[in-house]
């Protein structure tokens, strides 16, 4: 429900030329989910083998190493959505030159948001799916109350800046739990 709010709550705020510059920035920087899925399917049996045998320390190393990861293929998107940016979004008509900042500010933040790794999945793999579930209602709520300030204030890129933060917040408080689940530093 979460991913797909903005979806349903868009239409409702802004103009539809808008929805489509979110709709564009968010299907280009969601090619960076492909990395992720990758990365997490060839960690994923390697944590799931150490959580079972509680090597935590194994399991941090292999959390660094989906950051590593994650963090290499992020910078080199967000660089080359920086310098190719008008090319990238002339393959969807000129118009969507103006979804830029938006572009922008969502690959900026997946660059954040890497800094976490594969630590969602790795808290599901743990049973800790109840943690994940509370944090992606509460920034469901929290995505609701900027609509409706931004809906008021009829800033457009406060909602959308609110977002990508609310992401980047999710994805490093699921960083913060999986370390205090293995009782972790560093």
């Amino acid at each position: 429900i979460y991913y797909f709010s903005p979806y349903i709550i868009l239409p409702f705020l802004f103009e539809s030329h808008i929805v489509g510059y979110f709709g564009v920035s968010v299907r280009i920087v969601g090619l960076t989910n492909l990395f992720s899925v990758v990365i997490f399917s060839l960690l994923g049996p390697k944590f799931a083998k150490c959580f079972k045998k509680k090597n935590k320390k194994n399991l941090f190393y292999y959390l660094k190493v989906s950051q590593v990861f994650s963090l290499i293929v992020n910078f080199i998107f967000f660089v080359s959505i920086i310098v190719f940016k008008e090319y990238i979004l002339k393959i969807f008509g000129d118009n969507f030159i103006y979804a830029e900042p938006l572009l922008v500010l969502f690959a900026g933040s997946r660059l954040v948001i890497s800094f976490a790794g594969s630590s969602k999945d790795f808290l599901n793999m743990i049973y800790k799916e109840n943690s994940v579930a509370i944090t992606y209602l509460i920034c469901l709520l929290t995505l609701i109350i900027f609509s409706f300030i931004s809906y008021s204030t009829e800033n457009i890129f406060y909602f959308f800046s609110c977002l990508a933060y609310l992401n980047c917040f999710k994805e490093l408080y699921f960083y913060y739990l999986l370390k205090k689940e293995l009782n972790v530093s560093g």
